[in-house]
């Protein structure tokens, strides 16, 4: 009677470690940057929202809120300036803002809060809307990386700046019909 021995040869278990290896490196390289792509569709979807609000607003009203500037949602966190959106620039959610344009959401959007570089010393989160920018006023958001684009309207504005994590989108609004 002839014993064999069972169980794998040091060379199976290697071969069997490169594949594993090989599988988590396509893994992480497919799956990189979903954490940024997720956070920038949530603040275009949210701009999206706003812009189409501001529009209505201006139909009803045939002007867009007086408001200076005001944040795009809320929950900032800032570091500093507790719940700005804008860091040092002073732009806070604006309750009148939001009052004004209530009706024209079923439930408020939000924008992406995380804070963004977009030139040295400029840190931006999610976005903001400027009375007195442009002709009838602007709607600003901010996004990460620098290969996403504009998907809710507007300009794209690249700091070429080293150690910049992203960038604005400025979205100017037409006249009120």
């Amino acid at each position: 009677m002839r014993k064999t021995k069972s169980g794998f040869t040091i060379v199976e278990l290697l071969i069997v470690i490169v594949v594993i290896g090989i599988l988590a490196a396509i893994t992480i390289v497919a799956f990189n940057g979903v954490q940024e792509r997720s956070r920038n569709a949530k603040t275009i979807t949210g701009a999206k929202e706003y812009i189409k609000a501001l529009s209505l607003y201006a139909v009803d009203n045939g002007s867009y809120p007086d408001t200076s500037a005001a944040c795009l949602g809320d929950g900032y966190n800032y570091t500093g300036y507790p719940g700005s959106c804008a860091g040092a620039s002073s732009i806070y959610p604006d309750a009148a803002f939001n009052a004004a344009l209530a009706k024209y959401f079923s439930t408020k959007p939000q924008l992406d809060t995380t804070n963004i570089t977009i030139y040295t010393n400029n840190v931006r989160a999610g976005g903001y809307y400027d009375k007195n920018v442009g002709t009838y006023g602007t709607v600003y958001y901010i996004l990460a990386g620098t290969t996403a684009t504009c998907d809710a309207g507007g300009s794209k504005s690249l700091s070429s700046d080293p150690g910049i994590t992203g960038f604005f989108c400025a979205y100017y609004l037409p006249k009120p019909l």
